[in-house]
């Protein structure tokens, strides 16, 4: 970090899993969810080492995604060795703490012990400075009263910076202190922290803007900048791949190319398009006229996007594809979208090579099967 501090982080399932405890919650990819109606939730992290010996920890940071009805209660205790004396079941004893915070021992007795030997007690924070705490290992006790009886309280991210850094380093020698929680060290830390904090932003802000790393609530932010707002129809890897060339695609908008290029983001197969216009110069347009009207629109307005039935599945997808091909396509014009089936349907879409083929009078037809179409032979 620009500020010279490291710091342990937890935003991913692993950092949530990896040497903890908890109770009345449960870990999704990113987030630590504790679950409503629920008065015995609380998360208990093993120990954090710093690797030096009397670090002064920094500041501790949460992010919550809360109800409005919950309380948020932080135990943070540190010290320069693994094993601490306590009182269990009237008795002082030396623990190792780390062992006790995976034990079954009921949650209330742990959350007590941390009290009992001195730990910081943080409500509802936010972002905290944690001066006091001094000792190369840290703990941490979340624990989570939630009195709502249907919404969870979701623990997005929680950072732990250590060691102390202070501005006050900085200023003249009669401003700095030895003194951690002096009136100076804690009125210079408001204005290092919205320093810090904006000097963050600043570094990660690739994650706001950036397609392929920005998380989902970035990505249907930035998909609305360039008209696309059906977000949820797309899947997040091919919405990240449709953002990333939005620029390439709305710069030629209203073409052909677009229209291949962005129903195959959407679709993952390239569509073959025909306008109208372009069946006119047939020498066999004017033979069957009815036909090619019928198959390819009336007038030089329609144009036709084909796709392999596979790739277009069901209804809703196929309305969806349709809008999709609206979005980009010239003003005035009509969109006729085909799902090609495997069917040999004289008079209907078929192609040879894509859907239909010559042979060369050896093929078996035992095992095929004839239907007739309104005089029409269809092979399947």
């Amino acid at each position: 970090m620009s500020s010279g501090t490291k710091c342990f982080t937890f935003n991913r399932y692993d950092d949530w899993k990896y040497r903890s405890s908890f109770i009345g919650a449960h870990i999704t990819k990113e987030n630590l969810v504790f679950e409503p109606n629920n008065y015995c939730c609380a998360f208990f992290s093993q120990s954090l080492d710093s690797l030096e010996e009397g670090t002064v920890w920094h500041r501790f940071r949460i992010k919550i995604k809360s109800c409005e009805n919950e309380k948020i209660i932080v135990r943070l205790f540190a010290s320069d060795l693994k094993q601490v004396s306590a009182i269990l079941s009237g008795q002082r004893k030396n623990v190792i703490f780390d062992d006790f915070i995976t034990s079954e021992i009921d949650t209330y007795v742990k959350t007590q012990i941390f009290e009992n030997i001195g730990a910081v007690i943080l409500e509802n924070p936010r972002d905290s400075p944690i001066f006091s705490l001094k000792g190369r290992y840290l703990w941490m006790c979340l624990e989570v009263i939630n009195y709502s009886p249907k919404e969870e309280v979701i623990i997005e991210e929680i950072k732990i910076e250590f060691p102390r850094t202070s501005f006050l380093d900085y200023l003249p020698e009669i401003y700095q202190t030895t003194d951690n929680n002096s009136f100076m060290s804690r009125f210079i830390s408001i204005f290092q922290n919205i320093y810090l904090e904006t000097e963050e932003m600043i570094d990660f802000l690739p994650s706001c803007f950036e397609p392929k790393y920005t998380n989902n609530e970035f990505l249907s932010w930035i998909a609305k900048w360039f008209s696309i707002e059906d977000v949820d129809i797309w899947e997040k890897n091919k919405l990240r791949s449709l953002i990333s060339n939005a620029i390439k695609i709305f710069k030629i908008k209203g073409t052909k190319k677009s229209v291949s290029m962005i129903v195959e983001k959407y679709t993952g197969a390239k569509p073959k398009i025909i306008e109208k216009f372009e069946i006119n110069k047939f020498e066999h347009y004017l033979k069957d006229k009815s036909c090619f009207d019928r198959l390819f629109g009336a007038n030089n307005f329609f144009f036709t996007v084909i796709l392999r039935s596979k790739f277009i599945g069901n209804e809703k997808k196929f309305a969806n594809i349709l809008s999709l091909i609206k979005s980009v396509s010239p003003i005035g014009t009509i969109c006729n979208l085909v799902s090609l089936n495997e069917d040999i349907l004289l008079g209907n879409h078929c192609y040879l090579g894509v859907n239909s083929r010559i042979s060369d009078g050896c093929y078996d037809f035992t095992h095929s099967k004839f239907s007739a179409r309104g005089g029409s032979l269809v092979v399947r």
